[in-house]
């Protein structure tokens, strides 16, 4: 894993090229600027293997839908893929895939988020691929998210259209209105992470994308892994962070997988030009003061920046221990969380007392249900 090397170090050139002054220590071996770069890149196209044009039929474009944080891990995605496009066109003259960039707009709940506005420097870097950017108030036109307000008697949009002119003010304020029944900020986080996935998963499979690739790195899953467990969803957690088939009808990819957010901060520093003017800001770390301000992601975010600076291979180790959970068969027919998404995954003796009282599975996963009390039985 990357430390920087001072230059009275001693530890002399690159062992890769073994030519120039290395400026990184990845797992013990220095390596210069362009080595260190070319192994970021490696590790993250080494995962794109089934979108090579070897692979791709001539005529059919395969579409993929690249979520853009503007934090380091997607940019850097951004800036890998798009690379690889540029030399599979020498290589062949033609593409394995086409990258379709969404980028949600939280300014509405995150102020200090980026904004559609931050988007134009990085359509102006890489101009040759499709951008979009919406709302995530947008997320309450989402169909099954109005049928769940609308059961539990939260105004909808449409609701609230009949008073109010303008159908963004309406999604924003019937979000506002859901985030603000929320109370604690553990389920308030919880809620806004799975209405952001929600939303990106609902336009990849509207505009007939055949996979999401995800920017999140080793860290980054390492911290979902811990923290979607205490949350009550550790049962999901094969599909949560595993390259492959999701339950939501479409394919995850994590091309960073293998890579720390270190690594990747550094990586942002090396290429040409830096990525780093382009990165949003981190908001910071968070300060424990009392458990009713924190957060489970938070408490994890802060756990993983400290163990990854000291000790890399446990955050490795917490990836791929997860990577090999087999994720459990769902049938076609099979219930879902109203809210997440995710499988019902019922015990056969919950089953069995479910249809001997005549009763309908519960609407939410246990981790749902502990998140948003209110919309449970």
């Amino acid at each position: 894993m990357p430390t920087s090397v001072p230059k009275d170090s001693g530890l002399g050139v690159c062992k890769q090229c073994q030519v120039h002054d290395a400026v990184e220590n990845v797992r013990s071996r220095p390596m210069c600027k362009d080595c260190f770069c070319k192994y970021i890149a490696t590790k993250a196209v080494k995962r794109m293997e089934k979108f090579r044009t070897r692979f791709s039929t001539a005529g059919q474009q395969r579409i993929l839908l690249l979520p853009l944080s503007m934090g380091v891990s997607s940019l850097a995605l951004l800036h890998c893929l798009d690379e690889q496009l540029k030399r599979q066109i020498e290589n062949t003259g033609r593409t394995g895939f086409a990258l379709q960039i969404l980028h949600v707009d939280m300014t509405a709940v995150v102020p200090e988020g980026p904004s559609e506005k931050d988007l134009d420097a990085i359509k102006e870097r890489y101009p040759t691929h499709t951008y979009t950017s919406i709302p995530l108030s947008s997320v309450m036109e989402v169909e099954d998210i109005q049928d769940l307000l609308k059961q539990y008697n939260i105004d909808t949009p449409a609701s609230l259209a009949l008073a109010h002119e303008g159908i963004e003010t309406t999604n924003l304020e019937s979000l506002q209105k859901l985030l603000q029944a929320i109370p604690t900020a553990t389920a308030r986080s919880d809620v806004l992470q799975i209405l952001l996935h929600k939303l990106i998963v609902d336009f990849a499979k509207a505009d007939t994308c055949e996979a999401i690739v995800w920017g999140d790195s080793t860290t980054r899953l390492a911290e979902k892994t811990l923290a979607e467990t205490a949350k009550g969803r550790g049962f999901a957690l094969a599909w949560l962070v595993s390259d492959g088939p999701s339950p939501y009808g479409i394919d995850f990819y994590y091309p960073m997988r293998d890579l720390l957010k270190k690594e990747i901060h550094a990586y942002a520093t090396y290429t040409n030009p830096p990525l780093s003017p382009l990165v949003a800001p981190e908001p910071p770390l968070e300060t424990v003061v009392s458990a009713k301000h924190s957060t489970i992601d938070g408490l994890m975010r802060n756990y993983f920046d400290a163990v990854e600076k000291n000790y890399p291979s446990i955050v490795a180790n917490v990836v791929r221990t997860t990577a090999k959970l087999q994720a459990p068969g769902v049938g076609a027919g099979d219930a879902s969380c109203s809210l997440c998404g995710l499988p019902l995954l019922l015990t056969p003796r919950t089953e069995e007392g479910l249809v001997a009282e005549g009763k309908a599975p519960p609407p939410l996963c246990y981790g749902c249900m502990r998140s948003v009390p209110m919309f449970s039985p």
